[in-house]
């Protein structure tokens, strides 16, 4: 006789069982009508008030679900530590709203996500986008503020501030300074500021320009057109049902 495997069973678990997988799947009919988004708020809504955030996810309740009264967490809480359990409830929500939306693709809809063909997609889109992130064109004021503070502000505000500081807390010099700076924008005539704007759209461009220098494309060939066909059932459709339920729109 063989011997038996240590640990949790291979493959994807369940995650509810007894009177919460029960109630769970009370929403099947919520989910294969109405946005998996809206019917993953719903639930989690409803969890919390019906079960508690002391309970495991995995564990039921003992005894009857009529007789289970959830503890009340934030009785007593004030200030800081109230805040903390705040962070603690919102860190649980989303947690429950992640194993709600594989346990419903899993056990309603069969799309099990491809692990290593996501990950080469992900890697492919890494690749076409590069390491850093596609610049963006700084604002009329902070070019000119970066450019020519230095020039134009630094010793009017200097001054300001002197004059100031005795009667300001320190932490009041940022804002002060950002005050300066739109005034002094502002007062700026209009040959200045019209050379100003050219010189940010010109430094915007020549980032974009090595950004998309930097970029490395993959290979285009057909031999990787038909490997990417081969398994694009395993990756466009579970990928597709994720994107869905993440930013609440449906799929067709």
């Amino acid at each position: 006789m063989g011997r038996k495997p240590k640990g949790k069973p291979v493959g994807r678990q369940p995650g509810f069982s007894g009177e919460k997988l029960e109630w769970v799947c009370s929403f099947e009919n919520d989910w294969r009508t109405r946005d998996h988004g809206l019917v993953y708020s719903d639930i989690t809504k409803q969890w919390f008030v019906r079960y508690g955030y002391d309970l495991d996810f995995e564990k039921n309740v003992p005894g009857k679900i009529d007789d289970w009264v959830p503890g009340n967490r934030r009785e007593g809480l004030t200030g800081e530590a109230l805040e903390e359990e705040k962070q603690f409830e919102e860190k649980k929500q989303k947690e429950l709203r992640q194993k709600l939306g594989g346990f419903f693709r899993n056990r309603f809809s069969g799309r099990k996500l491809h692990h290593a063909a996501v990950k080469s997609v992900v890697k492919a889109m890494q690749g076409m986008t590069g390491n850093a992130a596609r610049p963006r064109r700084k604002s009329n004021l902070a070019f000119y503020s970066s450019k020519y503070y230095e020039t134009r502000l630094k010793e009017g505000f200097d001054k300001k501030w002197n004059e100031a500081k005795a009667s300001c807390p320190a932490k009041a010099r940022l804002a002060m300074c950002q005050e300066y700076v739109r005034k002094a924008w502002a007062a700026e005539d209009e040959t200045f500021t019209s050379q100003v704007i050219r010189e940010a759209d010109e430094e915007h461009q020549q980032a974009v320009d090595a950004y998309r220098r930097s970029r490395t494309l993959p290979e285009q060939s057909a031999e990787s057109y038909h490997e990417a066909l081969e398994t694009l059932d395993e990756v466009a459709i579970p990928l597709a049902d994720a994107l869905s339920d993440r930013y609440l729109i449906r799929s067709s």
